[in-house]
């Protein structure tokens, strides 16, 4: 692989070589240059450009050795968020309700950062910070770990899967064994591309960033801030690439399909449409662990994300 192509090396080039670079990797790939960029977010930035093909915009992503995955049991999550969760928590989970119900009279429904937080410090008095890491937290998060992830071009948006396409190859293939996943990736590898694993996913999706979220390990202030509909500021950061140039993990609806099974990046709109908006936040980290069922029909109201790996020297 070459060096140059992995991000501590990449960001020390020149930018006539970057672009040199760049151009050279579009021609290969039969992909239009769209434009030289800098993407920047949360304290990471990548000089990239954006291609176009098949009308769908891509960027290259530099490789990096990163360290993966969030312990949970060690987690810096503020009052407010922890609040938040913890008011949630209270409809369905027995410890965290007796507890709420101690105290409820005057924390009925607390919501705005103050009374959240001051909720947060009754409650972990009464013991819930345990409750909530045992209980929620503790198995929410893929574990640390180090990966090696190459140089990629990377689908900026997703795309729904075509289940009636994949459903018509399945009847013609006349295959036992063959399952949609199967064939859906079989199709996109022979349009000559492939979709992101888990760990390239998450290191898309993060960067590497070893906090809950690739801003830090609170959700609070970036999904609710002062706004009076969460769905408003939610929006407004799903209007905005990451520090890659990439529209991921920001809508909890969009399960993205990962090679090697299971899925990314939501959970299918199901705390969302639960009235669980604190829980719906935590799709927003890139270590959130999926435990949907690798079934066939998951296909329905699932994404994917093409993506190129880069391979020459």
């Amino acid at each position: 692989m070459n060096n140059k192509l992995l991000r501590p090396n990449w960001q020390k080039l020149s930018e006539t070589e970057r672009r040199d670079i760049l151009k050279n990797i579009g021609e290969h790939y039969g992909m239009c240059l769209q434009e030289y960029v800098t993407f920047s977010r949360y304290g990471q930035e990548t000089s990239t450009a954006v291609y176009v093909c098949k009308e769908k915009e891509f960027v290259f992503v530099p490789g990096d050795n990163v360290t993966l995955g969030y312990d949970a049991m060690n987690t810096e999550m503020d009052l407010p968020s922890r609040g938040a969760l913890y008011e949630e928590m209270s409809y369905n989970d027995e410890e965290i309700e007796k507890l709420h119900k101690q105290i409820e009279e005057k924390y009925r429904y607390p919501s705005d950062k103050e009374e959240l937080a001051d909720y947060a410090k009754r409650m972990e008095e009464l013991g819930a910070l345990e409750i909530l890491k045992e209980r929620m937290l503790k198995n929410m998060f893929t574990p640390v770990r180090q990966a090696e992830i190459g140089p990629m071009l990377v689908e900026c948006r997703t795309n729904e899967v075509d289940v009636d396409a994949v459903y018509t190859d399945m009847e013609e293939s006349d295959g036992e064994g063959f399952y949609g996943r199967e064939i859906l990736i079989q199709q996109i590898e022979k349009e000559g591309f492939s979709i992101p694993t888990k760990d390239e996913w998450e290191y898309l999706c993060g960067g590497g960033c070893r906090t809950m979220f690739a801003w830090g390990d609170s959700f609070f202030e970036e999904c609710f801030g002062d706004k009076d509909d969460i769905y408003d500021l939610k929006e407004e950061i799903e209007e905005k690439p990451n520090f890659f140039g990439l529209f991921i993990a920001q809508d909890s609806y969009e399960m993205e399909i990962v090679q090697g099974g299971g899925f990314k990046g939501g959970d299918g709109g199901c705390a969302s449409c639960g009235g669980f908006d604190a829980l719906d936040s935590l799709n927003y980290s890139p270590y959130v662990n999926d435990d949907w069922e690798d079934e066939e029909d998951m296909l329905e109201g699932a994404y994917i994300r093409r993506v190129i790996r880069i391979m020459e020297s």
